[in-house]
């Protein structure tokens, strides 16, 4: 029940939270999470998104009981490492994109970034030749190398001048 799913929620904390301290953490007042806890009142839906916000906890493991309890999403320990490190906001979008792709997909993006480091477009046009990829695929990602290659070209001229 959910009333049984939001104190598993409150003692898998670390710390051995009490409804005091977990009804300070959520911005509400220890009888309110009592009577949750009890079952006597049915709990707002901004509560339970900000629950399952705030812990990681799944929306379906908390409403009805489904899955694992913990989200478990690559993002999260992104998150934490992108907020302890040095790199540009960029480098997270970037990283999502490649988490979001195909692995085939994967495979092309680091082959590309592999060739970018190595300032080679003539060679980057020639891995194009991935397993599998369609001829019209291929010309796709020849264009929008053109492209690429274009504006920073562009790019480069444009910061020699200023």
């Amino acid at each position: 029940m959910l009333k049984d799913r939001l104190k598993l929620v409150r003692t898998s904390l670390p710390g051995n939270i009490t409804q005091k301290q977990f009804a300070q953490m959520m911005g509400t007042t220890r009888p309110v999470i009592t009577n949750y806890e009890r079952g006597v009142i049915t709990p707002k839906e901004v509560f339970l998104k900000l629950v399952c916000k705030e812990f990681q906890i799944s929306e379906d493991w908390l409403l009805y009981g489904i899955g694992d309890m913990h989200v478990h999403n690559e993002n999260n320990c992104l998150d934490e490492i992108m907020a302890i490190s040095t790199l540009p906001n960029d480098c997270q979008t970037l990283i999502d994109y490649y988490l979001s792709m195909e692995a085939t997909s994967q495979k092309i993006l680091l082959s590309i970034a592999k060739e970018l480091k190595n300032n080679d477009l003539p060679r980057l046009y020639l891995s194009c030749r991935a397993p599998g990829l369609k001829e019209s695929d291929r010309e796709d990602i020849l264009k929008k190398m053109q492209s690429l290659e274009a504006k920073l070209i562009a790019e480069k001229e444009s910061n020699h001048i200023k």
